[in-house]
């Protein structure tokens, strides 16, 4: 492709699939109308910061049957939600590396990965990928790419306006409850970019560097969550200040200091025969000064005692305030209240049995093919 004289500029993630019947339909229709002069410059717009939580494979795979049925069902061929990745910020990263280099390695190494991603079935969230992806174009990532991914998205939000692409559904389907929109190319319709930027207006003033920190809080709670469920007490005790309290269970179980939290942690959750999972999601964090944060967190979470025969499970709203030392996040204050929690035996569940232990199996399944 030649230096284009024209730029079209866009945000996406590339994990979401109408973006990429867009992008095939925009360089097809480029393609046949000879328009070398005009390139594509496709920005970051990463929804699992927007949303708060990763995307579903599940969701994206249902979506990408409707989208085969009613507009495209020349692509998406080889889509594999097995190998959907967790995250798209590392691939967005590598995209932006590339616009960095030149406009067509930008446009080349973005397409190619959304094509990895829905028409080969590979996951561009693999870093053996990424580095094939990247030595190909001659592209390396450095710091200033894994932050502008997020940088990206507050130019979207300064925007006055923009537009997005998306596939025209079929008169009746579901996806025709969308926001009015204008008539675009066949096949496609355009919405203009105010509709979208609502759900996000309330990011009016927030800096890039706002947004890393928001970033660094979420992977310390998302670390602490992990550390829990695994039973890692070195390294979830490292997500905590000296002087930090906790207030489980509305109360329930408070202490204070790192080492009365520690303490009850693994006397509470140290047994391989209590299993856990604690999902949170739906964060509402404020930057309450230039070391100090607090957060609201949605919490679902299951607990199974294999030797008493239980399960426990509920749903909560955490209640969190960090504090940054030395450049880095730490937990000041955990707790919750329960919106609701019940116990059960699991022989009370007709055909219910335990199929995989992360320390009585290794976390391998044992059912056939697992």
């Amino acid at each position: 492709m030649t230096t284009p004289s024209t730029r079209i500029e866009l945000f996406a993630d590339i994990l979401c699939p109408f973006t990429h019947v867009g992008l095939r339909r925009f360089v097809d229709h480029r393609a046949g109308a000879g328009r070398t002069d005009v390139g594509l410059w496709v920005r970051a717009w990463p929804l699992e910061v927007v949303n708060g939580q990763p995307l579903d494979a599940g969701f994206i795979a249902e979506e990408i049957d409707e989208i085969r049925e009613q507009v495209a069902p020349d692509l998406f061929t080889a889509f594999d939600r097995g190998a959907f990745p967790s995250s798209s910020l590392p691939a967005l990263a590598l995209a932006r590396a590339a616009y960095r280099w030149s406009p067509a390695a930008g446009e080349a190494v973005s397409l190619e990965l959304r094509n990895l991603l829905f028409e080969v079935g590979e996951d561009i969230g693999d870093p053996v990928v990424l580095a094939r992806v990247g030595d190909a174009h001659g592209v390396v990532v450095d710091a200033e790419d894994v932050t502008g991914v997020l940088t990206d998205r507050v130019a979207a939000l300064l925007h006055g306006r923009w537009f997005v692409l998306l596939p025209r559904p079929r008169r009746g389907s579901r996806s025709c409850r969308a926001p009015p929109h204008h008539r675009g190319p066949r096949g496609l319709r355009i919405v203009p970019g105010p509709l979208l930027r609502l759900s996000a207006c309330n990011l009016r003033g927030v800096t890039p560097s706002d947004l890393v920190e928001l970033e660094a809080i979420k992977r310390l709670k998302y670390r602490y969550l992990r550390c829990l469920d695994q039973k890692l007490w070195a390294d979830l005790e490292s997500c905590f200040v000296a002087s930090a309290t906790a207030s489980y269970g509305g109360g329930a179980y408070a202490f204070t200091g790192r080492a009365a939290i520690m303490d009850f942690l693994r006397t509470a959750m140290g047994p391989t025969t209590m299993l856990s999972s604690h999902r949170c999601h739906h964060p509402e964090i404020d930057l309450v000064g230039a070391d100090a944060a607090t957060g609201t967190w949605a919490l679902e979470d299951t607990v199974i005692l294999t030797d008493l025969d239980l399960t426990i499970e509920g749903a909560a709203f955490y209640e969190d305030r960090y504090v940054k030392v030395d450049g880095v996040w730490l937990i000041d204050h955990t707790g919750y209240r329960r919106t609701y929690e019940r116990i059960f035996p699991q022989s009370s569940v007709a055909g219910l049995r335990l199929t995989a232990d992360w320390w009585a199996t290794g976390g391998r399944s044992n059912l056939s093919g697992g």
